[in-house]
């Protein structure tokens, strides 16, 4: 349970750091930016974000500032996630925007073999990655001791026009994927798997969902209070924006995201190996290990 603003933004700080490690194996590079309005007055407070605080002229110059924006996103996912911000989303009366950008790419432990991708027949013919090897049942791994894995959640069978993943979503919450995947439930076993190479691409404005679960203040004109940031009550969130990346292959797993939120003025058996075939819609999760964080989640209905 989180008591105080403090605790939280420390939380921030120790989960920052334990993702973004010098020496791993992966690539994983999280990273926070904030462009103020030049001439406007913000209060400093970047120590625990590791946000810098640009300037920039939203007045006299939105569309250039729009484009240094997404410039930036671009660059922190290795040209991953272009024009995370549209036009006119900037204009004169926005004085902030905060950015947040993710990027991973991460290697299999045991690689799939290149030369034996498998066309499928399906109701879509799709390409399938095959490997057989002693797995964590449940999970693909990502390099020695992996700090990252792979999760992968399919239902067993398909018992609706929606092949079972809506109810698997609607059951599905934190406690109930930490039950899942808990070390008690989880054990090698050799596994013949395919699994369906794909790369997803979506974008989402998130202020209805955030709206929902409880913040309509920050999007409201007279009852949003960024009085930390600007040491008075002048400013409401006109828009929050996110856009992710995706990429499976045999090499591994490559994955940015991006989200931007605009100010304005007033987130081991012996018998044969049983073959796992990802053939319908499945979730996918990567999970950062040591903090239990989850950096990406999706959902896979066509490859």
């Amino acid at each position: 349970m989180i008591k105080s603003g403090d605790t939280l933004h420390k939380s921030y700080q120790l989960l920052h750091d334990a993702v973004n490690p010098q020496h791993a194996k992966y690539t994983l590079h999280m990273a926070n930016r904030l462009y103020g309005h030049e001439g406007f007055t913000f209060l400093q407070g970047t120590t625990l974000y590791r946000a810098e605080l640009e300037p920039l002229d939203f007045v006299k110059a939105p569309e250039d500032s729009r484009l240094k924006i997404n410039n930036w996103v671009e660059k922190q996912t290795a040209g991953k996630i272009k024009d995370l911000l549209a036009k006119n989303l900037i204009n004169s009366m926005t004085r902030m925007v905060l950015v947040n950008a993710i990027y991973f790419k991460g290697t299999w432990e045991k690689k799939f073999n290149t030369q034996i991708s498998i066309s499928m027949p399906s109701l879509k013919p799709v390409q399938m990655m095959r490997q057989e090897d002693k797995f964590m049942y449940r999970s693909i791994e990502f390099g020695n001791d992996p700090p990252s894995i792979m999760l992968l959640l399919m239902p067993s069978s398909i018992t609706d026009d929606s092949t079972g993943l809506k109810k698997l979503e609607k059951e599905l919450n934190l406690e109930k994927l930490r039950e899942w995947t808990h070390s008690s439930k989880m054990f090698q076993k050799k596994v013949e798997v395919f699994l369906p190479k794909f790369r997803l691409e979506e974008s989402y404005g998130l202020k209805n969902p955030l709206s929902d679960l409880g913040m309509p203040d920050a999007f409201s004109l007279s009852n949003a209070d960024f009085s930390g940031i600007t040491g008075n009550r002048d400013l409401f969130v006109s828009a929050v924006v996110h856009k992710a990346f995706v990429e499976v292959n045999e090499e591994g797993t490559e994955a940015a995201a991006a989200t931007a939120a605009v100010l304005m003025l007033t987130c081991a058996f012996t018998e044969p190996s049983p073959i796992v075939r990802f053939d319908h819609p499945f979730l996918f999760f990567i999970r950062h290990n040591n903090s239990g964080s989850i950096l990406f989640w999706g959902r896979c209905d066509s490859p």
